[in-house]
């Protein structure tokens, strides 16, 4: 069963959450996604708060409830911060330029393991939607394993795989080279190589 049983929230008793983490640990453990796929984007429906993802020992589709991102190590963007980011967006917007947005934590269900999602990711996609074309690419991490996906807007989500959890002979990084209609990204490693058109 790849559904989560408590959509655990923050005010949630401390024997809730502990009883979803075991419940989410074991998926999440269960339910890594096949590296050969991930050049793919993921399947991503928001709106119904489900997130498809690739059952490595059968290479089936599973459904996985966006729900089980309430988990005590991610976070949320406050209403601040929000506010601050509409301010900025807009001046560049009216400026005519591209933004890259930079961040720890994943904005976009398929770019991640919905267990690693920022608690008001769509809060956060509406305010970089507010100004087409403007927003041209998301780079986050903390899900270790990596992923990328490509939102309704055109935006790109690029999850980078963490260098920690690489053995001594392998690495994960990569170089950036903006252009005027794209991003290259050159990877290196774990970090596959990507042309990123602008939206």
């Amino acid at each position: 069963e790849t559904e989560t049983e408590t959509e655990t929230q923050p005010g949630a008793s401390t024997q809730q959450t502990e009883a979803h983490n075991r419940h989410i640990n074991r998926n999440k453990s269960t339910l890594q996604r096949d590296r050969t796929e991930k050049e793919q984007p993921a399947t991503t429906n928001t709106s119904r708060e489900w997130t498809v993802a690739r059952c490595p020992w059968t290479k089936a589709l599973v459904l996985i409830s966006l729900f089980c991102r309430w988990v005590g190590f991610n976070g949320a963007v406050g209403e601040k911060q929000l506010a601050w980011m509409r301010s900025e967006l807009q001046a560049a917007a009216d400026a005519g330029d591209k933004v890259i947005v930079s961040g720890h934590v994943p904005l976009c269900p398929g770019s991640c393991h919905p267990i690693c999602l920022t608690w008001n990711y769509e809060q956060v996609l509406e305010v970089l939607h507010a100004v087409p074309g403007t927003v041209v690419a998301c780079f986050t991490g903390h899900d270790h394993e990596g992923g990328y996906a490509v939102d309704k807007c055109g935006i790109h989500h690029v999850t980078v795989p963490a260098l920690l959890e690489c053995p001594a002979d392998d690495t994960a990084h990569g170089v950036l080279e903006v252009f005027a209609d794209r991003l290259e990204l050159h990877g290196f490693g774990r970090v596959q190589t990507r042309t990123l058109p602008f939206p």
